[in-house]
């Protein structure tokens, strides 16, 4: 039922960030330390993103799950994407997006928060 809820989440926003003018690069980006949901360009702005579905009637706030390890996992593994594609030194941020799902789990809204967190305020958890 997670992975359900999971991959309708991802879907409902790779299609509201296409409908944006996003061009999505990489789905699902993992390495050994971590994995990215979504790696998407807007415009020259390599985007990394984090999706959190969260059902009808969930109790938790679905940002409360990007947790300050969570978001060092997705550091790293950026950092791993940067490296391996040749990016570095390429602009970049981290946005997070929220899907709220019906009771059918089909999307009902999609919310993104740009630059949800950035490296200079990840430098201690290094």
């Amino acid at each position: 039922m997670a992975l359900e809820v999971g991959a309708r989440g991802e879907e409902a926003v790779v299609a509201h960030l296409e409908s944006c003018g996003y061009k999505v690069l990489c789905r699902n980006y993992r390495t050994r330390r971590g994995e990215i949901d979504i790696v998407a360009l807007d415009g020259d702005t390599l985007v990394f993103l984090e999706v959190k579905a969260t059902a009808a009637g969930g109790a938790t706030d679905p940002f409360e799950r990007v947790n300050r390890e969570k978001r060092r996992r997705i550091v790293m593994a950026a950092r791993h994407y940067l490296a391996a594609m040749g990016g570095a030194g390429a602009a970049c941020r981290f946005d997070a997006a929220v899907v709220q799902l019906d009771r059918e789990n089909a999307p009902q809204a999609v919310t993104i928060v740009r630059d949800s967190f950035s490296l200079d305020r990840m430098r201690g958890a290094f």
